[in-house]
């Protein structure tokens, strides 16, 4: 017989009375107890006794279906997690590698995908199994409680957590555990992120064509594309400079004209006036861009699914216009016309209708000469009051170098500085050639006027989005900006001079120079083609984290399988079976130390057990896990005086 012993204390007599504990059940006990606990005459029913107890010592064994099952299972586990080391092995394998020529790539993806779900799950079950061995290994051997309890309530990366805070002082055991379920969540992160895509991208130089603003302007020309005639080639030039008087003006301020070729900003009016050691300015792109022409620079015909990066050195006409007025008395004649005869005198060119006039010296100057004086040009229209606007203005060429950037077909300037290149005076222009007289001519024609009515030229300066609405609406030409005027004049000019010099280019780019206007030129640059394509990627950090994670998992699993083939101690779990054990207040025969936990519960599935008070009888109370099936042998907590005291 056993007995404990319990003292009471001298200051508070009731808080423990002596008590003896009932003696341990023993083979020689009787009556037997049924599974109910009580003696078959106290109940009065027939008794159950328990199926296939033991009924005679047995030896400490290890095997049975249940065992192998059980190691099976675990085994199989263990090999399933195998496969997180087979996934990161194909994602660092195929790294580099283009999505198009990864074998099974929809089986990575899907591997990425669920992964985060299925590596906590494998975690849990394996690591949570290794923990319950290791525990039951330690007990065999002899351990400190306190190990016992934080590997057995090492179930999850929270409940492992809690329960090392419990303890307060964790120490290095509860710090390793806590390491090792942190694994689990970083684990299904890892198998989510290692996998991953980006673009690689593999340059080549390439040779390209661009339209030199250094052609000749003679769209009259019989040979201009091909077998075009005279009159045919004039109204392609004439058309081209009225389609992008009519475009939106979404694409009138837009990198791009309606064909798709490359405006030039003009670097007179960048918002951005910092520039790099180079003399490159950055140009922001957007509405705040002004761009020398309504038609850009023509290039080789670009593939849409290459992107690409080049350099133009290219030029454009420039206009100040100091005189910008309404003359007294509200008209004036324009120098160089004579209004009886709308022909300019001799020694000028331009031209005179009911809306407008323009006019300009017939001077020439050789392309070396260095004294060379700015072109003079001097324009007049009527506005909507049936007075004039007269402007004086002087014309210069700005020579620049551009950085282009596509992506495709759509282009942008992205830098722009002065050109580097030697190249004649600024106040030398194309119009001090034999072109002159042709060029003033046909810009001045290209779209026609209908008596006092401005023309869509002049509604330009004051309604660029819509020059073709002839509604009246106070168009006053003198009241708008100087530079808004200089701007809009220069785009025009520079417009309709780009649609003379490309007549087949312009649409459709330069595809060729088979069908090129007689006086077209073509300058050539080096262009850097740029193919990108989809590529695997592996990022190795997150690599590193699943290999580890996987390989803590696997080293846990494969110790604590070893484990449980090396342990000769039966099994233990965490259910109330195992808390009978060897309890005096359970009813049952005796016997069963060397059943497995599992076969321990399945035999004594049907006793009905309380954690209740089994000292009814005495003044101070003891709490235990007893049989229920006597209500005097072990009473409810519930319900009891709350003064009641327990030991």
């Amino acid at each position: 017989m056993m007995n404990i012993i319990l003292n009471p204390s001298p200051e508070n007599p009731r808080r423990l009375s002596q008590r003896s504990l009932p003696p341990l059940p023993t083979s020689e006990d009787s009556p037997p107890r049924t599974l109910e606990g009580s003696p078959k005459e106290a109940t009065g029913e027939k008794p159950r006794f328990i199926e296939k107890w033991p009924k005679r010592p047995q030896d400490l064994h290890r095997g049975g279906i249940l065992a192998v099952l059980s190691c099976t299972g675990d085994a199989f586990t263990i090999i399933i997690s195998c496969i997180f080391f087979v996934y990161g092995a194909f994602v660092v394998s195929y790294d580099g590698v283009t999505t198009s020529s990864v074998p099974h790539l929809s089986l990575l993806q899907d591997a990425a995908r669920y992964g985060p779900t299925i590596f906590p799950i494998l975690f849990a079950a394996i690591v949570g199994q290794a923990m319950h061995a290791i525990a039951l290994w330690r007990l065999e051997h002899g351990e400190r409680m306190k190990i016992l309890d934080q590997l057995l309530g090492s179930t999850s990366i929270f409940a492992t957590v809690v329960t090392q805070l419990k303890f307060r002082n964790i120490g290095f055991v509860g710090a390793g555990l806590i390491i090792l379920w942190a694994l689990s969540p970083i684990g299904g992160q890892a198998s989510l992120r290692v996998l991953d895509f980006g673009t690689a991208i593999t340059t080549q130089p390439q040779t390209m064509q661009y339209l030199n603003m250094n052609s000749t302007f003679e769209p009259a020309d019989m040979g201009a594309m091909g077998e075009m005639d005279v009159e045919s080639a004039l109204f392609t030039g004439k058309a081209l400079y009225g389609a992008s008087l009519l475009s939106p003006l979404s694409t009138k301020v837009s990198a791009i004209d309606t064909w798709g070729n490359i405006k030039i900003p003009m670097i007179e009016h960048l918002s951005n006036l910092t520039q790099d050691s180079e003399g490159w300015y950055e140009v922001s792109g957007g509405n705040g861009t002004v761009f020398s022409s309504l038609i850009g620079i023509p290039t080789s015909t670009l593939r849409s699914e290459v992107n690409s990066t080049f350099n133009l050195d290219t030029s454009y006409w420039v206009l100040d216009c100091p005189v910008l007025q309404r003359p007294t008395g509200g008209f004036i004649a324009l120098p160089g016309i004579n209004s009886s005869t709308t022909q300019p005198n001799p020694g000028w060119v331009g031209g005179l209708s009911q809306s407008w006039a323009l006019s300009t010296l017939d001077k020439y100057y050789n392309l070396s000469d260095t004294n060379i004086t700015p072109r003079k040009l001097y324009y007049s229209s009527y506005d909507d009051d049936q007075k004039m606007t007269y402007a004086e203005c002087t014309m210069n060429t700005t020579y620049v170098e551009v950085q282009s950037a596509c992506t495709g077909k759509v282009c942008a300037v992205n830098k722009i500085r002065q050109s580097t290149q030697p190249h004649p005076v600024p106040a030398y222009t194309l119009l001090y050639d034999f072109i002159l007289a042709t060029y003033i001519g046909d810009f001045f024609g290209a779209v026609s006027s209908n008596m006092y009515t401005p023309t869509p030229v002049q509604r330009y300066f004051v309604n660029p989005g819509s020059p073709f609405n002839n509604t009246p609406d106070g168009m006053l030409l003198y009241t708008v900006s100087k530079t808004s005027f200089t701007i809009s004049l220069a785009q025009l000019m520079n417009t309709f001079w780009i649609a003379g010099i490309g007549l087949s280019s312009v649409p459709g780019g330069l595809t060729g120079t088979a069908n090129l206007h007689n006086g077209t030129k073509t300058l050539a640059t080096v262009a850097t083609i740029s193919t990108s394509r989809e590529i695997l990627v592996c990022r190795r950090i997150w690599l590193a984290m699943l290999f580890v994670a996987t390989g803590s998992m696997f080293i846990a699993g494969v110790f604590g399988l070893v484990l449980e083939f090396t342990r000769r101690a039966p099994d233990l779990a965490m259910n109330i079976s195992s808390l009978t054990r060897d309890n005096p207040y359970i009813h049952l025969p005796p016997g069963g130390s060397t059943l497995d936990s599992v076969e321990r519960s399945r035999l004594m599935q049907n006793v009905r057990v309380r954690f209740g008070d089994v000292a009814t009888g005495h003044e101070v109370g003891y709490i235990a896990i007893a049989s229920c099936d006597n209500e005097q042998e072990v009473g409810k907590l519930r319900g009891q005086n709350k003064e009641r005291m327990y030991s």
